[in-house]
């Protein structure tokens, strides 16, 4: 996983939607045994960044918000103890953040659902 948080942490928004994707399909199709061995405490925080700042507000952004939250949902629907890492992280204060700027319908129903599982 090591290449795709490299892509993540990168200031070029095209390297870390081409990263986010990435790592969104392997996300989707994963199990619990899969994602045990997977850096959460690395990777959370990384992705609450690109949610929370992800760049000019160009296409690019949305993507790279959208991915993120897909990401995360992914993430705490399959595992939901990283649910705590989320929120050690500083999660729900950008979640909550995203919710009330809804630029982007999808990354708000995204957030919604984090949120729940969060609750859950």
């Amino acid at each position: 996983f090591s290449p795709l948080l490299r892509e993540l942490r990168s200031d070029d928004g095209n390297r870390q939607l081409m990263a986010l994707t990435e790592l969104s399909e392997q996300l989707s199709f994963s199990s619990e045994e899969a994602l045990i061995s997977f850096p959460m405490e690395t990777f959370i925080p990384v992705l609450i960044g690109l949610l929370n700042n992800p760049g000019t507000g160009d296409e690019i952004s949305g993507q790279v918000m959208l991915l993120s939250c897909r990401c995360l949902y992914n993430v705490v629907d399959i595992l939901p103890p990283t649910a705590r890492i989320i929120v050690a992280a500083g999660g729900l204060p950008v979640l909550c953040a995203n919710l009330l700027n809804v630029e982007y319908i999808d990354v708000a129903e995204l957030t919604v659902s984090i949120i729940e599982q969060i609750a859950e």
